[in-house]
């Protein structure tokens, strides 16, 4: 499977490389569907600010999930 998608992206040559001097993430990222690759495909526009999530603790992330989940959250559990 990795064989055909390697030829057909032109990256085959990339095997004849050793594999102690390849990156596995730097690879892995020419296999990674992107946001662009998405808007290209569906052409869907992406428009805007990005989100950027702000960090949070644990007891806020529970109490938000607890919100988002209708629930109702008990601090003492």
């Amino acid at each position: 499977i990795i064989q055909g998608w390697l030829n057909n992206s032109g990256l085959n040559w990339l095997e004849r490389t050793s594999l102690m001097k390849v990156d596995p993430h730097l690879l892995s990222a020419f296999m990674t569907i992107t946001l662009d690759d998405v808007a290209c495909l569906l052409h869907l526009p992406v428009r805007g600010d990005f989100y950027t999530p702000v960090s949070v603790n644990m007891e806020e992330a529970a109490a938000l999930a607890a919100e988002l989940l209708g629930v109702t959250y008990d601090i003492r559990c």
